[in-house]
């Protein structure tokens, strides 16, 4: 599981990643993941395309074209990331996403599952408006 903070004014960035991995390893993962980002909107977590969906790597991409993406043998092949799954959203200029990832040889992730997400993403959505109004009234 992934959380990501973007802050489009000022470009600030955070990243939690729920993964006990090596640090050298996810730096170059990121770095990575920086190059190949713009080869299509998925990746690029625009809550514009993403819309109040939660999307699957599946939903673009076959097996088949997943595992020969750039993006996949240089990012998530290596962290032994296979499926992904994920939401975003924007509040007050800052674009958020929540992404589940499976490792290689666990099972795609289901519709139930998408739908299940999705229901959250109002939920997540509101709980980090409320966070970020508590925090910015101290």
């Amino acid at each position: 599981m992934s959380f990501t903070e973007f802050h489009r004014p000022s470009w600030d960035f955070r990243s939690l990643i729920s993964v006990g991995d090596d640090p050298e390893v996810r730096a170059r993962g990121m770095q990575a993941f920086a190059k190949h980002m713009h080869s299509h909107p998925f990746w690029q977590h625009d809550p514009a395309f993403y819309g109040e969906r939660a999307l699957r790597e599946s939903d673009f991409f076959s097996d088949e074209e997943f595992v020969e993406l750039p993006i996949a043998k240089g990012v998530f092949l290596p962290s032994g990331a296979r499926r992904i799954m994920g939401i975003a959203f924007e509040h007050a200029g800052y674009v958020v996403t929540v992404v589940g990832h499976r490792v290689v040889g666990r099972p795609a992730f289901s519709d139930e599952e998408r739908d299940r997400m999705q229901g959250f993403r109002p939920h997540i959505l509101r709980g980090y408006r409320q966070a970020q109004e508590r925090t910015l009234r101290r």
